[in-house]
């Protein structure tokens, strides 16, 4: 998810079509609840959530200009891109008897990736999607959107198929029902938990993690000052007063700190942005907030990006079911 707004762009309709079928009941209890007006029409919702997923560069020309790529890599975990090292003063403190702070506990693999370096390798290796990615990425207009998500599957694919020893084009992967309406499109997982994993793609890069618990990774460009009043008003409340107190500078990177942190640990505990913004505190300061089951942990990232990870400090159940708790506003307030 980023929070650019939208802009002026047409997604596929066989792809809108799908996603609206699978978020009906979704939109249906939103509609219940008052939080959309009578007779919203899936369709219609879905194609505007795309345009915000989407269209967060500049113009059409702006995007389309995209960087060299890299010579070919192997078919297996791309050669191109960097695995992510953490320093002391990238994890929140831990809480007591739960593991050192300098670790990040169950996390196997966090990886970097710019989309130039990457991109031709990736679009000739996108037989390793399968179908619905393959609707997915037919979806996107611009070219710059589409070597985003393809960089960011196929590598995804590979790293799963090294971890799992699996071809990775036979690599399956299911959603979790959404905890909101249960409907079949909740966080992408791999039957059984053999392995957790998160992806996160931006404008020009690509973030994943693989781990033996829940984990969740964001990155994204840090805004245009001008972008983040809107959304910051949508906040917990604490996080908007360390915001506010921030000098003016630092805004945008204090935002865009806070804004990745949220996503990564909504996105862990598979609740993702079906919930208030203000209900999670994660912080906005130099250090992320710490809590009973999440450690969350700002990443290093190229200039001008932001990029957190949340990982879980508890084993998953057996059963696959998660039920994890993040700090609420009425813990933190």
């Amino acid at each position: 998810m980023t929070y650019a707004p939208a802009r002026a762009a047409d997604s596929a309709a066989a792809a809108v079509r799908s996603a609206a079928e699978e978020w009906a009941p979704c939109v249906d209890a939103f509609v219940a609840r008052g939080e959309l007006p009578a007779g919203t029409d899936a369709q219609e919702v879905i194609r505007a959530v795309s345009l915000i997923l989407r269209c967060d560069h500049g113009s059409e020309a702006e995007c389309a200009q995209v960087g060299e790529s890299s010579p070919a890599v192997n078919t297996r975990r791309p050669s191109t891109g960097v695995e992510i090292q953490m320093r002391d003063d990238m994890v929140a403190d831990v809480p007591a008897g739960s593991g050192p702070a300098t670790t990040l506990p169950g996390v196997e693999l966090l990886w970097s990736g710019r989309v130039p370096d990457l991109a031709e390798d990736a679009a000739a290796h996108r037989h390793l999607l399968d179908a619905e990615e393959s609707v997915r990425l037919e979806a996107f207009r611009l070219a710059v959107d589409r070597d985003a998500y393809t960089v960011a599957h196929v590598a995804l694919r590979r790293m799963l198929g090294e971890r799992l020893g699996q071809a990775p084009e036979a690599v399956t992967m299911t959603r979790r029902p959404c905890t909101h309406c249960g409907g079949p499109h909740g966080r992408p997982v791999v039957p059984g938990n053999a392995v957790h994993f998160s992806l996160s793609h931006t404008s020009g890069l690509v973030l994943i993690a693989l781990a033996s618990v829940p984990v969740g990774v964001d990155v994204e460009a840090v805004p245009e000052p001008g972008m983040i009043t809107e959304v910051a008003a949508q906040l917990h409340p604490r996080e908007r007063r360390e915001l506010a107190a921030a000098p003016a500078e630092q805004h945008p990177a204090a935002f865009a700190r806070c804004w990745t942190r949220k996503e990564a640990l909504l996105k862990a505990t598979g609740v993702g942005l079906n919930e208030d913004l203000s209900h999670t505190y994660v912080g906005a300061g130099a250090q992320p907030a710490a809590g009973a089951d999440w450690l969350l942990a700002d990443l290093p990232a190229d200039p001008g990006y932001a990029a957190a990870v949340a990982v879980h400090l508890r084993q998953a159940p057996a059963s696959g079911v998660e039920q994890p708790r993040a700090p609420r506003a009425q813990d933190t307030q």
